[in-house]
């Protein structure tokens, strides 16, 4: 028999890095334009400015071989661009620029149609044709450029073989600014790069809350008008959280510096409501300072957690909300200050208590408790922690199995290893599991569908009890990928909440010497439905209760082994 058993949930090092930003968006004006509003001509032109030399640095030939310094041509043309008091004189330095760079040789093969099948959500380049901004004839040379677009191998940009995301290459380091804080024309490169690489390579930007137009129309005078460190790295992290992606960090020092190192050793979920203390960072510094499992949390230092919250949600990075409030503790409970006072409400009881923060780093390396790999619940069913299977674990769990007629695998984790074997003995024939997209380096914007993703079928043993998936915010990344494979199980049951929705390989995104990610491969079901934000398919919508928590239960395994039951599984 197993001992009852409630999961200790720790923090992934690699895709747990809090965002926490709040900053205020000012305006900006310099020149008075001719055709628009004063403010709106001086924010945009700066915007399509971006826009243009983003499109050049992939599409014209001349430019994506490496022929020239591309980041200096931004920084040479920014001031002409800044000086341009109307639509005509914008319109002629962005034709001059490009007519500056070359003959282009008209692209045969461009027209040929290739034998793949285009997922198109992502491609838009119908900012083409904003006369506001773009007179005819630099309208036609843009089309131009698209029709004859550079073919071949990327001097910025390659794909890595067997995954198909996206690797940057040959982007410049400046000895001679300040990363820190640089100058205003480096703010704005770095928002080019960033901007444009998500523009063109991010699978998902059509799943994200703001058009990515607006958010470059929104981020540009925030960049610009940065006033001093602070305001310039809230500026990078809020634009990163604008991806919805749990993928989607960013970190850098003066972050840390500002909204401290320092927090509680605890893991928070929102339950009905409430902000709940769901698992530990650290179990002993927890039960130190009288954390239990189900506690409340309403106050901290006299600040009501609401409140916070109503300020700082939308800065916390995340593809779901499920997915935000296990990245949120940090943002309400960082400090640099050693300690905080607490209210509490447990079991219908309020209490204030002085509690300590640690170091948040520390805590990220805590070693979890949790080494359990599999028990026995009864004598029928098998329960199987993904989170501590090896390879090598999998034959012990296989020959565990052939005795057993149910089996339980908790997802809610981060597994260490994809476990083919164990689904290819979940399945009698070939099945498949996945379909990906991947992005079209000879077409921008672009991205194609790949071959579905197959499990073969049982050789040597085949399973034919039931399977039960256990999943939560937790199953993130590969557990989502791998809750994707073993839902392919001939009797499989998903129960319990939304996951992570960030599913697949993360790909670098780079600002100007800070780095943040993304998710760089798109995942979908063999019927083309996403994983990304949603989550994976769940068939019975099982979460935490407070009670259950605070009374040491585990409902959600509770009710696998009640369907397990109620399904006739002989006891």
């Amino acid at each position: 028999m197993c001992a009852r058993f409630v999961p200790n949930f720790t923090y992934d090092m690699n895709f747990f890095f809090i965002l926490f930003i709040l900053t205020n968006l000012m305006c900006f004006s310099n020149e008075k334009s001719h055709d628009l509003g004063e403010v709106e001509f001086e924010e945009e032109k700066i915007v399509y400015f971006i826009k243009v030399w983003g499109f050049l640095k992939y599409y014209h030939p001349n430019v994506a071989s490496g022929n020239y310094a591309w980041d200096q041509q931004f920084l040479t043309f920014l001031p002409e661009i800044e000086r341009a008091a109307h639509k005509k004189e914008f319109s002629e330095i962005i034709l001059n620029w490009i007519n500056g760079l070359g003959a282009i040789q008209d692209c045969n093969k461009c027209d040929k149609s290739k034998e793949r099948e285009y997922f198109l959500e992502n491609f838009d380049l119908s900012w083409f044709n904003n006369q506001d901004y773009f007179e005819k004839q630099l309208v036609q040379k843009l089309k131009f450029i698209e029709k004859n677009r550079h073919q071949g191998n990327n001097y910025y940009v390659e794909k890595q073989n067997k995954i198909g995301n996206i690797v940057l290459k040959n982007e410049p380091f400046y000895n001679q600014i300040d990363y820190v804080y640089p100058t205003k024309k480096y703010r704005l490169l770095g928002l080019a790069k960033f901007w444009n690489t998500v523009e063109y390579f991010y699978p998902y930007k059509y799943l994200t809350n703001e058009d990515w137009d607006t958010v470059l129309k929104e981020m540009t005078p925030k960049f610009l008008n940065a006033q001093g460190v602070l305001d310039y790295h809230l500026a990078m992290a809020e634009t990163v959280v604008k991806l919805n992606d749990t993928h989607a960090s960013f970190y850098s020092t003066e972050l840390s510096d500002y909204f401290g190192r320092k927090t509680l050793p605890i893991i928070i979920d929102e339950i009905s409501g409430n902000i709940v203390v769901s698992g530990y960072l650290n179990d002993s510094l927890a039960n130190r300072n009288d954390l239990k499992i189900g506690d409340v949390i309403t106050k901290i230092d006299e600040q009501s957690l609401n409140d916070i919250k109503k300020l700082k949600y939308k800065y916390v990075h995340g593809s779901n909300s499920s997915a935000k409030y296990f990245h949120y503790g940090y943002v309400l409970f960082g400090s640099n200050k050693d300690s905080a006072f607490v209210e509490i409400e447990r079991k219908g009881e309020k209490y204030t208590k002085m509690l300590g923060r640690y170091d948040y780093s520390f805590l990220l390396n805590s070693k979890s408790k949790d080494t359990m790999k599999f028990c026995e619940i009864n004598k029928n069913i098998l329960y199987v922690n993904l989170k501590n299977i090896n390879f090598m674990d999998m034959k012990n769990v296989i020959l565990k199995l052939k005795s057993k007629e149910a089996l339980i695998l908790d997802l809610r984790n981060y597994p260490k290893i994809i476990p083919y074997k164990l689904a290819q003995s979940l399945n009698k024939n070939d099945d498949v599991f996945s379909k990906k997209i991947e992005p079209d380096l000879a077409y921008p914007g672009k991205f194609y569908w790949t071959k579905h993703k197959r499990i073969n079928g049982a050789k040597n043993f085949y399973f034919n009890g039931k399977t039960v998936l256990l999943v939560n915010n937790r199953t993130h990344s590969r557990a989502e990928y791998v809750a994707m494979l073993l839902q392919t199980a001939d009797d499989v049951l998903t129960i319990g909440s939304q996951t992570s929705g960030a599913d697949g390989d993360i790909s670098k995104v780079e600002f100007l010497g800070y780095k943040s990610y993304m998710s760089g491969a798109g995942v979908f079901y063999p019927d083309k439905t996403p994983t990304q934000r949603m989550g994976i398919k769940i068939d019975k919508l099982i979460e935490p209760t407070i009670l259950g928590l605070q009374n040491g239960k585990d409902e959600v395994l509770e009710k696998a082994i009640e369907i397990l039951t109620q399904q006739a599984v002989n006891f």
